[in-house]
């Protein structure tokens, strides 16, 4: 699993605390590292002890890898300059708007902004816009949708633009602003129809919504020039025969197509999505060459060649021609820091900037060489980062980055069959298993074979489990079973080849290390195994189970069709971060009463919705289940301090009891 994080390190926004690197990176660790044990403790101290050791050296997180977000490049013109451009009134009523989405004449658009409308009002073509996150990509096509229907469409009903974005939560984004923008411009109205859009509103509602139309009916009746949907609504609204007067009321009218996230469409998603626009263009009555779309896409590469395919896809999505098609890609700009600047070492920092500047992404070893010892370790290398990035000038960064963490998850712990190996030498291995490892392979360092550990869910002992082979020649031979594990995020089945004739019969078989410590049932049978994973029936450093040829549990006899596995899925990942990530974002700047968590927030993508849904239950649950044993904890701790003496708790009886646990715990594992 992959779990890729951006961490936004901006030093141009004032007053924002700065998230640290190194923090936010070692805390994962540590949560990850605890949460994990005290879901694998299985009552092994061993077991445990070896597992902290080996989650130290096998890390949950790769390398960081860091980008620059230096500020992107402004135009010398001003909003209020751009006459040539928009209207002067148009400029004046954005100029009015106040807060969050005020769009004053005095700002300094980002030149690719400036160049995306010259392309879109004045050269009357098409936009794909790969431009980075901060760089104004909404603004590059909503003002100049938003000036063509000010000048054209003012008080005529009609659908002119369709906003197609595929989640209604992105929807939900863009909606404030285009309800403050359109509020501010008057004559136009807008509506965002999908499977939450009412059929019908009481007046009231209708009249204090105004200019967004909020029931299905008055979009039906007098459709607004400006839609928001996604493409399962567009697909129904094409077909259903409610929605005829909508398309009626627009005909020949549409002049706007966005898309929104234009990068998710491959395969077939991309082949319906061109269809749905064609179908558009007819259910709608219009010629494509009265058209002008836009998208939005992720960064995709740079260079000729990247703009060339990013083209030739939108002009086969769209149906339109390459010619038609303008790629806007944002430069950021990059200051030279002054001579007189107060920091030590001033020309590598200075070199250290520009590598950061030119490079598309640096992984961390690349960002500190020369600064710190090679061999240091990432939390101290980080802190180096955490300490160049809090310099200022002028109130910013001077070293702005963002950090992509990439987690991994664990498809199970895997263990050498070699009694001898040595990977591991410091530590001892006498008590477990045997040398373990959370990567999985065929093979150990030592060339012996890997087994998956598993644990019997009657006695909880741990157990190996591999696919035993039964050769033509009576020969026995153990390897990690081939079965596909899958995520938990993994919705749709996986397809996989089957042989089309199996050379040997195998079958899944469990055994344990044999302990001189331990005691198992009486039908057992020992042997070894031997580099090539071969059974011999003549050592004794495994035992397994065997009850009637049935493969049991060595320890309790007991059957093993379903034991409890190693294994740490994505979505318990999220779970354990999402804690770490809120605590570590900045809290809003106004604290309002029905706000959580102070107004901390972090926004977590996955490729399934299931698969969000379920998490975001779990999540649920967690915090349920941690509020109601912080209850039960102060309650008792009230409790307790409101005691008289006598019936204090008495810590070394106490003691006493948890010895004798411990003594009983033993014994249950000796039989």
């Amino acid at each position: 699993m992959k779990q890729d994080t951006n961490l936004l390190t901006d030093k141009t926004a004032k007053d924002k605390p700065t998230i640290k690197f190194q923090k936010i990176y070692t805390e994962i660790q540590d949560r990850l590292k605890d949460a994990i044990l005290s879901l694998w403790a299985t009552g092994d101290a061993h077991f445990q002890e070896y597992l902290s050791k080996l989650f130290e050296e096998e890390k949950f997180l790769a390398e960081p890898v860091f980008q620059n977000t230096f500020p992107w490049t402004p135009a010398e013109e001003t909003f209020g300059d751009l006459t040539d451009l928009f209207d002067t009134k148009f400029i004046k009523k954005l100029d009015k708007i106040k807060g969050e989405y005020e769009f004053p004449k005095d700002r300094n658009p980002y030149k690719h902004q400036i160049t995306s409308w010259y392309k879109l009002l004045k050269d009357k073509k098409s936009i794909a816009v790969t431009t980075g996150t901060g760089s104004g990509k909404t603004e590059c096509f909503m003002l100049p949708v938003l000036h063509d229907l000010y000048e054209n469409c003012q008080n005529e009903p009609g659908i002119r633009a369709i906003f197609l974005y595929p989640l209604n939560a992105l929807i939900g984004s863009q909606k404030k602003r285009i309800d403050a923008w359109v509020k501010a411009l008057g004559g136009l109205n807008y509506a965002v129809y999908n499977g939450n859009t009412e059929e019908s509103s009481k007046a009231n509602k209708v009249k204090e919504s105004l200019p967004e139309l909020v029931s299905r009916k008055q979009i039906r009746e007098t459709p607004p020039q400006i839609l928001f949907t996604n493409p399962s609504m567009l697909e129904y609204i094409l077909v259903r025969d409610k929605d005829v007067p909508l398309l009626e009321n627009s005909k020949g009218k549409l002049r706007w197509i966005l898309l929104d996230e234009a990068h998710t469409l491959v395969g077939s998603a991309a082949s319906e999505m061109a269809l749905l626009i064609r179908r558009v263009i007819d259910a709608f009555e219009v010629d494509i060459k009265d058209l002008r779309f836009a998208i939005t896409s992720a960064t995709v590469g740079t260079g000729e060649e990247s703009e060339n395919k990013l083209k030739e896809f939108m002009a086969n999505l769209c149906g339109i021609e390459n010619h038609q098609i303008e790629v806007i890609t944002g430069k950021r700009q990059f200051k030279d820091l002054p001579t007189n600047y107060p920091v030590a070492n001033q020309s590598e920092l200075a070199q250290l900037r520009k590598k950061v500047y030119n490079a598309d992404a640096i992984k961390l070893s690349d960002l500190t060489e020369g600064l710190i010892a090679t061999n240091s370790p990432t939390e101290e290398k980080l802190e180096l980062v955490d300490t160049l990035v809090e310099k200022e000038l002028n109130n910013n960064s001077i070293l702005p980055l963002r950090v992509h963490l990439f987690a991994r998850g664990i498809g199970g712990v895997y263990v050498c069959s070699n009694p001898s190996c040595d990977k591991h030498k410091h530590v001892d291995t006498k008590n477990v298993m045997g040398v373990m490892t959370t990567y999985a392979g065929k093979n150990c360092d030592c060339s012996f074979p890997l087994f998956e550990l598993v644990a019997c869910r009657a006695c909880g002992n741990e157990l190996l489990l591999a696919e035993k082979q039964l050769q033509k020649n009576g020969k026995e031979f153990l390897t990690l079973p081939t079965a596909i594990n899958q995520d938990n995020f993994i919705i749709d089945d996986i397809d996989t080849e089957e042989n089309e004739e199996k050379l040997v019969p195998s079958q899944l078989f469990y055994f344990a290390k044999k302990f001189n410590n331990k005691r198992f049932v009486t039908d057992t049978i020992e042997f070894g195994i031997d580099i090539e994973g071969q059974i011999n029936r003549t050592q004794n450093n495994f035992i397994e189970g065997n009850r009637n040829n049935e493969c049991v549990c060595p320890h309790c006899s007991s059957s093993l069709e379903s034991p409890l596995h190693f294994r740490i899925s994505s979505s318990f990942m999220n779970r354990i971060l999402s804690d770490v990530f809120l605590e570590n974002t900045p809290e809003a700047d106004e604290i309002k009463s029905e706000m959580l968590w102070d107004g901390h927030k972090y926004i977590s993508f996955t490729d399934s919705r299931q698969g969000t849904a379920k998490i975001s239950a779990l999540i649920n649950i967690d915090n349920e289940n941690n509020w109601i044993r912080s209850q039960i904890f102060h309650l008792l701790c009230q409790q307790e301090a409101n005691s008289s003496p006598s019936t204090i708790v008495n810590y070394d009886e106490l003691k006493e009891l948890e010895k004798e646990l411990e003594a009983q715990v033993t014994c249950f594992h000796f039989f």
